[in-house]
């Protein structure tokens, strides 16, 4: 007798079209299903993906087809350091109407896709403030963030440095002129688009330590 599944058919691979690379939300991820022959379900075949408290779900129907296709839209709260399926459920049969009871794939999706969910956003906080009244017209300002990404400034600072690591972070700024400034800004974008909270840059006196909230000075 042959073994069952030359008799049954069963999933092959999950796959996706989708870019390797970090997603957030909004963002839509197509799910390839693969079957070993051509199926037909009876309603909605449905694919449950493993995305962190939550896990969330898209659903197709197949007619006489060896792949069906369903849109996972990412939501807020979802994660996965590597998207994969964890199940697929429904009434499948192949046309002798061979139904399908064996519905864990050859393939799972994260063996072929790096599918990285990312919705949380980065939170940066001062290290250390700029030290004021300074004769240094390109001092180094410390901040950390609790995730690698890419550093944007507003306001009237900048520097060189456009990317941050996890941890702490010293930059220099880009030289000013004498003056009090007080709307330098920095946020963080990670790999998957997610901004940060704003940072204002402070400075810290030598001798008043009531005026650690007082704009940048420089002269």
């Amino acid at each position: 007798r042959p073994p069952r599944s030359t008799l049954f058919p069963y999933t092959t691979l999950f796959r996706s079209d989708k870019a390797v690379g970090a997603y957030t939300v909004g963002e839509v991820i197509d799910i390839d299903v693969t079957f070993s022959e051509a199926v037909s379900s009876t309603g909605n075949v449905t694919v449950t993906l493993e995305t962190g408290a939550t896990d969330r779900t898209c659903s197709f129907t197949v007619s006489g087809a060896t792949t069906g296709t369903c849109n996972y839209t990412v939501q807020a709260g979802d994660t996965s350091s590597d998207l994969t399926v964890s199940s697929i459920s429904g009434t499948i049969e192949d046309s002798a109407s061979n139904a399908m009871s064996n519905f864990v794939p050859v393939t799972n999706l994260a063996a072929n896709e790096t599918l990285i969910i990312d919705t949380a956003a980065p939170t940066i906080a001062e290290g250390t403030a700029v030290a004021t009244p300074t004769t240094d017209p390109t001092p180094d300002y410390i901040f950390t963030t609790s995730e690698a990404g890419i550093v944007t400034y507003g306001g009237s600072c900048s520097s060189a440095t456009t990317v941050a690591t996890l941890g702490s972070n010293t930059i220099t700024l880009a030289s000013l002129a004498n003056g009090t400034y007080s709307d330098c800004t920095i946020i963080v974008a990670d790999a998957s688009g997610n901004v940060s909270n704003t940072l204002t840059m402070t400075r810290r006196s030598e001798e008043h330590t009531s005026e650690l909230q007082s704009p940048l000075q420089s002269r």
